[in-house]
């Protein structure tokens, strides 16, 4: 058998394709080193197959079987080693359907429903898609590499991005503290021209969620309308203070990030302000029972520490509830937290686990 019929039939069985632990990531190399002559190149629906050699972008195949061979991908005979048995380039697998990645980092400083400066916190995730796969490969990947790096660095344009426009977007109002889900396409829109910086990596911004905005005190950013809010309820000395309309949120599932378990808390309370009329009295209740379950999703502390936090849930309720109720029912005031508790088995176990953690600290 001649070298020709051995690279056919011998070398040319082998299946060049996407590894399976890179499905997940943007774009992922074929690690086996350089594809043999011949061999079958396996391209999925939803990529592309890219063939570089020191950063230059050979060229592109897209979905199907493809042979390695001089008919098959003529572009690769410039490539080929000295032995003609094989093709010295890369081979970088991008995929063109929309792809998920998680965003999780430090916000920037803002100003707080208080009026104080601090850090904030954001979680998240921005979904990408590409036209243009060798652009990818040229300009994003030449960057850091393919795989997990090349996600951390859309990540990290998409965060930088973010912290750049944020302030921007509170301060002109186009996003609301209250509601996350208008922080997305307000920080798409303001980095529409760049895509929030992917342009250069060639990807393009299918879409950007914003799940939770927090600072390390769980104060909510304030923007144009936490700061209206503020003037309105919070800040309004003349405010009255008849006492009516009692609330009482039991069994709320509180997720604790530090200890990695669920807790149940209960929160009772009731609102001070002016006489709540009978038929504004069960609305009330139920926006007050959703705002406290909405202030507890975005706790970024131990759950052990809710029962000490009565006036800061207290400030970001009324903050929430306030202006609902004096558009709805023509009324000011604000809430009053009289008591958070803790489910006392899964107060006992958040305990046990923060002994733990101190001894383990210790030793």
């Amino acid at each position: 058998m001649g070298v020709g019929d051995y690279l056919r039939n011998g070398v040319g069985q082998m299946t060049v394709s996407r590894p399976s632990d890179g499905q997940r990531n943007v774009t992922c190399p074929y690690r086996l080193g350089a594809p043999p002559v011949f061999s079958q190149l396996l391209v999925d629906g939803t990529e592309a197959a890219v063939f570089a050699r020191r950063g230059v972008v050979l060229g592109v195949l897209g979905p199907g079987r493809h042979s390695l061979s001089p008919t098959g991908a003529p572009f690769l005979e410039a490539a080929k080693s000295t032995d003609q048995q094989r093709y010295e380039c890369d081979v970088i697998f991008v995929t063109t359907a929309p792809t998920r990645l998680t965003l999780d980092g430090s916000a920037g400083e803002l100003t707080d429903t208080s009026g104080r400066k601090a850090e904030f916190f954001l979680l998240g995730a921005v979904t990408v898609s590409t036209h243009n796969p060798a652009l990818v490969v040229a300009q994003g990947v030449g960057v850091g590499g393919a795989g997990d790096a090349f996600d951390r660095i859309v990540i990290g344009r998409v965060m930088h991005a973010i912290r750049e426009r944020l302030g921007y977007v509170l301060e002109h109002g186009l996003a609301s503290p209250s509601d996350l889900t208008t922080f997305g396409p307000a920080l798409m829109a303001a980095g529409r021209a760049d895509h929030l910086g992917l342009a250069p990596t060639g990807l393009e911004l299918r879409g950007l969620e914003v799940s939770r905005l927090v600072s390390r005190d769980n104060r909510p950013p304030a923007g144009v309308e936490a700061a209206s809010r503020r003037a309105e309820v919070a800040a309004d000395a003349a405010l009255p203070s008849h006492r009516s309309a009692r609330f009482g949120a039991a069994r709320i599932p509180v997720w604790d990030t530090e200890f990695e378990m669920t807790a149940h808390v209960s929160v009772v309370g009731c609102f001070e302000g002016e006489a709540v009329p009978s038929q504004h009295e069960g609305w009330l209740k139920e926006a007050i029972g959703l705002a406290l379950r909405e202030a507890l999703t975005t706790w970024t502390g131990s759950v052990l520490d809710l029962p000490g936090q009565a006036d800061a849930w207290a400030r970001y309720v009324t903050a929430v509830v306030g202006p609902q109720l004096a558009h709805r029912a023509g009324l000011r005031g604000r809430v009053l937290i009289e008591a958070v508790e803790i489910d006392a088995g899964e107060a006992a176990e958040l305990k046990r686990r923060r002994g733990a953690k101190l001894v383990g600290r210790a030793w």
